[in-house]
């Protein structure tokens, strides 16, 4: 996002929308749709929803192995699909590895792939790309929607729409700002916990996403794994109106609460602009169709969705927040991404997923981007 590029550690970082702009404007054969998944209409009336994740060693938290990093990776891939409804049929995997990689390191990428798969559904459909270099996988993920039931968009929301999130924001960024700054001594043992599942465990949300996409009334949808202000954003840019939102509405995940009673970061921070947004759903709905959409979504998955806001009369891209203090802070397309990496120590407490054993080698602490 934003038309200028931002200072940091005596260079230059380019911003996502014009990135993807300048990418756009130079090819002539052009889908002039604006999503995180391509979708492509087959003969007999259905669709294919196709979308793209890369999970590098730099984006690896201290001491991660292979088969933590790799999964993430391919979550949020499918968590761009959640976004579309499409039930998930397969993945392919691109694989970049150093020369030293093992056949144990090897193997670790396919048990991520399995743990993946057992969540979501489908088959690794392609493995065998492989090239050498610093470490990286490249996910490609693949659903589809019957026929007469198109997907899920983002660019289809309509003055006076609501805003509705699927569930709590800020665990992943909560999470990330513990343990940067060294502060899980501080917490209980069931808080530490809570923690490790919001940092570690996050899921795509494809049960909601098909819950939305049953009902028919869902007028646009995206995921919010770049940061609930950045989907703000998207959505206004998609729509071609302002839209508003009250932060004292959106839920807050444990970890997010944990980081501000510390005084570590603020709900502002963690909730709107953390970088990962716990992969949650943003979608718009008439008024008069919202208990109808929030009934189907608690019959899938036994949840209810949060209205947060709503779209305006207002032409233009921007989004205004009313934060808790009563104060309002305008969001423009350009918006500055938050960066920022994981900075801790991996010695604090045990930094693992009871759910899935290490396998494959573990990564150095990056440098942080700020």
């Amino acid at each position: 996002m934003g038309g200028r590029v931002k200072e940091q550690c005596g260079k230059t970082r380019w911003e996502e929308f014009p990135a993807i702009r300048a990418i756009r404007a130079a090819v002539g054969r052009l889908d002039h749709g604006w999503e995180d998944t391509a979708c492509l209409q087959v003969k007999a009336g259905g669709h294919v929803l196709i979308s793209s994740d890369h999970m590098g060693a730099e984006h690896a938290y201290p001491g991660e192995d292979v088969r933590s990093l790799v999964r993430r990776g391919i979550f949020e891939a499918f968590s761009d699909l959640a976004a579309s409804g499409a039930e998930p049929v397969g993945l392919q995997i691109d694989v970049r590895a150093p020369d030293d990689f093992t056949a144990g390191d090897f193997r670790a990428i396919g048990l991520a792939v399995d743990d993946a798969l057992a969540v979501t559904g489908g088959l690794l459909l392609q493995g065998s790309n492989l090239s050498r270099g610093e470490f990286g996988v490249s996910s490609t993920v693949l659903g589809v929607c019957d026929a007469g039931r198109g997907p899920l968009r983002r660019h289809g929301a309509r003055p006076g729409d609501l805003i509705v999130v699927s569930g709590p924001f800020g665990g992943w960024d909560g999470a990330l700002a513990l343990l940067n700054a060294a502060a899980a001594d501080r917490l209980t043992d069931e808080e530490w916990e809570t923690l490790l599942a919001e940092f570690l465990d996050y899921r795509p949300e494809l049960a909601v996403g098909a819950a939305l996409l049953s009902t028919g009334l869902v007028s646009a949808c995206l995921d919010c794994n770049d940061s609930l202000a950045k989907s703000l954003i998207d959505l206004s840019y998609a729509c071609g109106h302002r839209v508003e939102i009250d932060l004292i509405h959106v839920p807050v995940a444990p970890s997010a609460r944990y980081a501000e009673a510390l005084g570590i970061a603020s709900l502002q921070r963690t909730v709107l602009s953390g970088i990962a947004g716990d992969d949650r759903l943003l979608f718009t709905v008439p008024p008069a169709d919202a208990d109808e959409v929030s009934d189907a979504v608690f019959r899938r998955t036994g949840r209810r969705p949060v209205t947060v806001g709503r779209v305006t009369a207002q032409a233009g891209v921007g989004a205004v927040v009313r934060n808790r203090d009563g104060t309002d802070t305008h969001m423009r397309r350009d918006q500055p991404a938050t960066v920022y990496l994981p900075g801790f120590s991996p010695g604090q407490r045990r930094l693992g997923l009871s759910a899935y054993p290490s396998a494959g080698r573990r990564f150095a602490p990056q440098r942080s981007a700020s």
